[in-house]
């Protein structure tokens, strides 16, 4: 993760700080990155760390990625499933592919911010390559991907798995009025309601 550092007024000074330290602070987490195994364990590092110092809080999560690898996604999801802190997802920006998946599937308490567009599409792979029977054991390990992400989304709104199937046939864009009328997201966020009482 890129690192910003900040000056913040403190009582005792001035005090220099990186971005993600104050961020961590409250709680949150940004996943704005391309989700590749090595970004999704320093999420789950975060999401762990904050599990140890206090299981009952709330974690926010802050999705705008805009997609990567499948089995990355997974492994948040595994850990989200298991983790013992409450979340809460609010999408943001323009959170597409995988990112837009996990902005649906990691919990059930699920916002997004005003301006935010979804882009929903089927799994795919640019990183294979060998024989003809190469290729066919790949086609049916995306098309088990691809079941289990349909089977998730259906889980998690309003509508049924072929009717998810047609949403990602093709690049699909939605907004946030969409969203709420598939069940994706209960709503948009206002003024206020990030710092609500956890």
């Amino acid at each position: 993760m890129q690192t910003t550092f900040l000056t913040l007024k403190t009582p005792y000074g001035y005090e220099t700080k990186d971005s993600h330290s104050v961020f961590s602070q409250d709680f949150k987490i940004s996943i704005h990155e391309i989700i590749t195994e090595e970004y999704a364990m320093e999420v789950i590092e975060l999401l762990l760390a904050f599990q140890n110092e206090d299981p009952n809080r709330r974690i926010d999560l802050f999705i705008s990625s805009p997609g990567g690898s499948v089995s990355a996604g997974f492994m948040i999801k595994g850990v989200i499933d298991v983790l013992k802190n409450p979340i809460r997802t609010i999408a943001c920006g323009f959170p597409s592919s995988m990112g837009a998946v996990l902005a649906v599937i990691l919990s059930n308490d699920r916002h997004a911010l005003p301006y935010t567009r979804f882009m929903f599409h089927q799994p795919w792979r640019k990183d294979f390559s060998g024989q003809a029977s190469d290729f066919l054991i790949y086609a049916k390990e995306m098309e088990t991907e691809k079941i289990i992400i349909y089977q998730l989304l259906a889980e998690k709104s309003v509508l049924s798995e072929s009717e998810i199937d047609l949403l990602c046939d093709r690049d699909t864009w939605i907004d946030t009025d969409q969203a709420i009328t598939m069940g994706f997201i209960s709503d948009v966020l206002k003024k206020g309601d990030l710092y609500e009482t956890k």
